[in-house]
């Protein structure tokens, strides 16, 4: 969960996209826009977001098939500026077989919990104390780096940040960056190349591939159905009751 975090939160890393627009507006982004301030309104003006989510990881070194899972995101902005997060994954595809495989997870209150309901394993890992006010999602604090909404400063602190000229496989309407962990940064550690394309009317990700250090382990994350600010509630947030006697489950 904590991978899939950080590619989500890079879809605040393209928040160097293109010139800043007036205060409370979002305007579409074009070719000629500069690689420099934007997104940072978004995130500003950004209360919730569902979309599908498909995550494919491929390893290169040993050119096995692909595993994709997909299902629906959720992200809120609470009032008390906390966040909570739903990935709720519901298939999974090797090749061309497909199969029912539920897997969820659920940051929320403090509290990360990565649950399978195949092998009825739940983990639970505090991450915040409660009263601590901390920002989990901040660049170089958290360890879920969300920088939506952050200056710009911040992002250009942590990646080199350069446009790509558009391909034949890009998602529609998406310009596409390339954005690379400088040198002794956590995300260093973690990735060798971040590539996100964002769209130029939301700014938010269509596709995101990050490779590992290593050049092994190629993710790429892809959203469909993207929606804005649509009301949720808690129940939008709220995991299935399980019975404890007939799950293994872990705390820490």
């Amino acid at each position: 969960m904590r991978s899939l975090l950080i590619v989500f939160a890079l879809c605040g890393s393209a928040c160097v996209l293109a010139e800043q627009p007036p205060a409370g507006t979002v305007s579409p982004l074009t070719d000629e826009s500069k690689i420099d301030d934007a997104l940072d309104v978004r995130g500003k003006n950004l209360k919730s977001l569902s979309a599908n989510v498909a995550k494919t990881e491929s390893d290169m070194a040993l050119g096995e098939d692909p595993e994709t899972r997909s299902g629906r995101l959720r992200y809120e902005k609470l009032a008390d500026d906390n966040v909570r997060i739903l990935a709720s994954f519901d298939k999974v595809q090797i090749g061309d077989k497909v199969k029912n495989e539920r897997v969820e997870y659920l940051m929320k209150d403090g509290e990360l919990i990565d649950r399978n309901y195949r092998s009825k394993v739940e983990s639970r890992r505090v991450v915040q104390r409660p009263g601590e006010k901390i920002d989990l999602f901040k660049l170089g604090q958290g360890p879920f780096p969300l920088p939506i909404g952050q200056d710009k400063s911040a992002v250009h602190a942590e990646f080199d940040v350069t446009r790509v000229a558009a391909g034949k496989e890009d998602p529609a309407n998406t310009i596409h960056l390339k954005l690379a962990p400088k040198e002794g940064t956590e995300l260093s550690r973690k990735f060798k190349a971040i590539d996100v394309w964002v769209d130029k009317t939301d700014y938010l990700p269509r596709r995101i591939d990050t490779v590992n250090p290593q050049q092994s382990v190629l993710t790429s994350t892809k959203f469909t159905d993207v929606q804005l600010n649509t009301k949720l509630s808690d129940d939008d947030f709220k995991l299935e009751a399980i019975k404890d006697a007939d799950w293994k489950i872990t705390r820490e």
